[in-house]
């Protein structure tokens, strides 16, 4: 079925200022319903629902509304941060006991641990850049203990440990280099330079001279190292430079001993410790020095990356008690008069490895990392690498199969998706409707919003993007 423009209805229920309930605070996030609260809420009205299923709960934002609003909320998702957000705004937690222990945080000795090892401080870094023309000969300085590695043609790892694949070996050079070799190409994204290094083709560079001066240009013997077929190869200049890894070192020993504290709690309830983690959450997300996500770290640290961490308690929502799970949403039952679905719908955004670190901290389980990536990630989260995928929404085959799956087999009145016209999807649309369509009654309404938030330094452009909102209406009573 093709989807014609005169199918959409235009939605303009906004978000009222006024209305308090939208002063949750939780964690930043790709993709926040923050904006969308009262327009859903205005589906769950239309047919007089009692209860509510956030099928990917992210920051729990819309459990926690709907919560507010009188629904009996569940709600799913599964990285273990989102299940401990959830935890809080379904379950709630004593005010005064939790208000104790967070003085108690607030004024803790600080102490290097994990999190200050791992990603505090500034870190030098072999990044991408503009370069530098380059008159007449090129030189490296080779320091002790940091001699260049040779790599074989097909396997020339970059700094984000992708391969770039070429037919001529790859001199590349590793920490201590005073600079990489550039001509007046790299203006346009060319740098490193092919040579076939015959004495050194297995990786041994023992027989270079460390704190040794010589030029690759010009020259085809150095130090019984042979050099030939100097070509350029595509790519970007990169050069090395000090750059923030994620947080200031004091803050970072501040997380530590808090969570260290938390964790040697034993006279305490579930849903007090977890308020409690979640404040860690909320303080450590206030002072990372990136807004988007735990990926990468801005170039420069931000003023409010270098203010002193402070732990505050997450809202404490009133109404009837819910429950958060944490698993595959796919062939989980589903029963509720609304269910209501925001799945990653774009190929790039892998929120087990956006917000990594938001997990880390929930968890307090110090896995082991991969430091090859700007800012370090546990080995289970480097999908990519390890050949896995984050789950069946991240490719057009497995997503549809997927929204089968849930939608025909949700016990609801109402199936609710939200769905932004955004770069990379998965599934457009039509296709998506589509699907639907076999499930009962569709219809299609759309909310105005912008398309990115993030920091202006970052040079983002922001331009606006609908939001759709489909409605399916189950055939047949529940």
């Amino acid at each position: 079925m093709l989807l014609q423009k005169e199918n959409f209805s235009q939605f303009t229920y906004n978000l009222s200022s006024k209305d308090k309930s939208v002063n949750i605070r939780t964690v930043a996030y790709k993709g926040s319903k923050r904006k969308l609260l009262e327009n859903i809420e205005h589906y769950a009205k239309e047919i007089d629902a009692q209860s509510f299923f956030d099928g990917f709960s992210g920051t729990g934002i819309v459990g926690a509304y709907m919560r507010s609003k009188g629904y009996v909320v569940q709600a799913n998702d599964m990285n273990h941060s989102s299940y401990i957000y959830g935890k809080v705004f379904l379950r709630g937690f004593d005010q005064d006991v939790v208000d104790h222990h967070l003085e108690a945080m607030n004024n803790i000795d600080p102490k290097a641990g994990w999190l200050t090892e791992n990603y505090s401080g500034s870190v030098f870094r072999r990044v991408r850049g503009a370069g530098t023309k380059a008159l007449g000969e090129v030189s490296f300085i080779i320091e002790k203990n940091h001699v260049p590695r040779a790599f074989p043609p097909e396997t020339v790892l970059r700094s984000n440990g992708n391969k770039y694949k070429t037919k001529q070996w790859a001199f590349i050079p590793r920490w201590g280099c005073d600079s990489l070799p550039v001509t007046p190409l790299l203006q346009h994204r060319v740098s490193l330079l092919a040579v076939e290094v015959e004495a050194c083709s297995d990786g041994d560079t023992s027989n270079v001279e460390a704190n040794s001066s010589f030029s690759f240009v010009g020259k085809r013997n150095i130090d019984g190292v042979t050099l030939k077929n100097m070509n350029p190869i595509s790519g970007g200049a990169f050069h090395n430079t000090e750059r923030p890894r994620g947080y200031a070192r004091e803050n970072a020993m501040l997380i530590d001993s808090a969570r260290e504290y938390i964790k040697g709690l034993m006279d305490i309830s579930e849903d007090n410790r977890n308020a409690l983690i979640f404040s860690i959450i909320l303080a450590a997300d206030k002072v990372y020095n990136n807004s988007n996500d735990q990926k990468s770290a801005l170039k420069e640290w931000t003023a409010g990356s270098l203010k002193k961490v402070e732990f505050v308690s997450p809202t404490l929502i009133e109404g009837l008690k819910g429950e958060q799970h944490s698993g595959d949403i796919i062939g989980m039952k589903l029963k509720s008069d609304l269910v209501y679905l925001d799945p990653p719908y774009t190929h790039g955004v892998l929120y087990a490895s956006c917000y990594h670190l938001s997990d880390s901290i929930a968890k307090w389980n110090k896995p082991e990392l991969d430091h090859s990536y700007a800012i370090p990630r546990p080995l289970a989260v480097c999908y990519r690498k390890n050949g896995e995928t984050a789950g069946g929404f991240y490719n057009k085959e497995s997503a549809a199969k997927a929204f089968h799956k849930i939608i025909g087999d949700a016990d609801c009145k109402r199936v609710l998706l939200s769905y932004s016209d955004a770069p990379r999807n998965t599934l457009t649309m039509g296709e998506l409707v589509d699907i639907c369509s076999n499930y009962g009654t569709v219809r299609v309404d759309t909310k105005d919003h912008r398309l990115c938030m993030q920091p202006k330094n970052m040079r983002k452009i922001s331009t606006s993007l609908k939001e759709f909102f489909i409605i399916i209406d189950k055939k047949g009573d529940r």
